[in-house]
């Protein structure tokens, strides 16, 4: 089993389109699983950066080698000012962007999350959290970040 965060970046790279149609010609990716940056070039927008910010476990059983374990993930949504994209012929910018970008995100979690699990885990999926828009005025930098409660059996193996 990959790293979970390596998981959840794959399962989006897998599940989303890139708006910045220049960019994705190119195959360089949008999403990514490190600390959101902002020091980017505007043409390196819109972006996707997920972390891990917790995980807690306990067996499922006593001697038991499998456990039920909670990871906790941020998704953060970063958008330029003055960003432009056409998406499904409707014309986004700025603010209006990142919410698209982050309403697209929660319906490709609820869309497809058991595509998440393999045959030999249980998996759970929530929201637990979705702050809202934040503007960098030093960065001209739009920002929506996402918490992900991921809930799993999984054996000590991994």
């Amino acid at each position: 089993m990959n790293e979970p965060v390596v998981l959840f970046r794959n399962f989006l790279r897998n599940n989303m389109t890139d708006p910045n149609t220049v960019r994705s010609d190119t195959g360089t990716n949008w999403i990514y699983d490190d600390f959101p940056r902002e020091d980017l070039s505007s043409t390196s927008y819109p972006r996707i950066s997920i972390i891990e910010t917790n995980e807690s476990s306990k067996p499922l059983g006593f001697r038991s080698n499998n456990f039920w374990t909670i990871m906790d993930f941020q998704i953060d949504i970063l958008v330029k000012d003055d960003s432009y994209f056409t998406i499904d012929t409707i014309y986004y910018a700025d603010l209006a962007l990142c919410r698209k970008i982050a309403r697209d995100i929660e319906k490709t979690f609820i869309n497809n999350w058991t595509d998440l699990a393999d045959n030999n885990t249980t998996l759970t999926i929530a929201m637990t959290g979705r702050t809202p828009p934040a503007y960098n005025f030093d960065r001209k930098l739009w920002k929506i970040t996402l918490d992900y409660e991921f809930e799993t059996n999984i054996n000590n193996s991994y």
